[in-house]
């Protein structure tokens, strides 16, 4: 029997594809591993060309980010809570990763955006995400920006409105403070008026899985 310091560590395999969204044709794209809250680089890798796999072993006990980003489309980063996963009884997880092409009308979910419930000020774990958009604005100083925020269908039409709009205005400020010029971004609460999944059943029962879909920050380029 091993002894507790001569265990080895437990680690994940993770999976997946990496695709234009757009298209949903395969691409290759850089991809970095970095762990959450901090953004520490955790591995980096590159998708295949031929079919845009790729594949990491990873310890479990940690939250990370997968970011994967290509020359002319917006760098995305996903969330991977591996120890709720692994104590869930996952060993391997597939992941697949939708990059965007920069172009007027495109809409980018940002995945590492967080707030407290019913609140409108930024969690730290947000700075990494916020700070690539902020990244990305200097790179391509012509381009303007709505950005949006979304909730599900829980709660007043009103009350989701009124804290959509808050969560919308905290993350333009944000952006804001880091030296973007305030005529390159304009913010605006959706509330629960646009869903992109089913918060409840066909029974009728609720969707968590679609509520947390919906619940989400988004930009949209307005102008290149």
């Amino acid at each position: 029997k091993l002894m507790e310091k001569e265990k080895p560590n437990p680690v994940v395999l993770v999976n997946g594809n990496v695709y234009n969204a757009k298209t949903k044709q395969p691409l290759s794209a850089s991809l970095i591993y970095e762990t959450l809250p901090d953004g520490a680089e955790a591995g980096n890798g590159v998708s295949s060309p031929v079919d845009g796999s790729f594949k990491i072993v990873l310890p479990y006990d940690k939250n990370y980010s997968i970011r994967a980003s290509a020359d002319k489309f917006f760098a995305i980063s996903e969330n991977l809570n591996l120890d709720s996963l692994v104590k869930a009884g996952y060993k391997e997880i597939h992941k697949d990763l939708y990059l965007v092409p920069i172009e007027i009308g495109q809409v980018f979910r940002l995945n590492n955006v967080f707030f407290d419930f019913d609140k409108y000020s930024l969690r730290p774990e947000s700075f990494v995400e916020l700070d690539r958009v902020v990244g990305f604005l200097n790179e391509y100083p012509n381009i303007e920006i709505e950005m949006s925020a979304h909730t599900d269908s829980k709660g007043s039409d009103d009350y989701n409105m009124t804290l959509s709009d808050n969560r919308a205005k905290s993350v333009r400020e944000y952006i804001l403070s880091k030296g973007i010029a305030a005529k390159r971004i304009v913010s605006q609460g959706y509330g629960e008026t646009k869903p992109v999944a089913p918060n409840s059943n066909p029974d009728g029962s609720d969707n968590p899985d679609g509520r947390q879909l919906n619940r989400r920050v988004e930009f949209k380029i307005l102008k290149n």
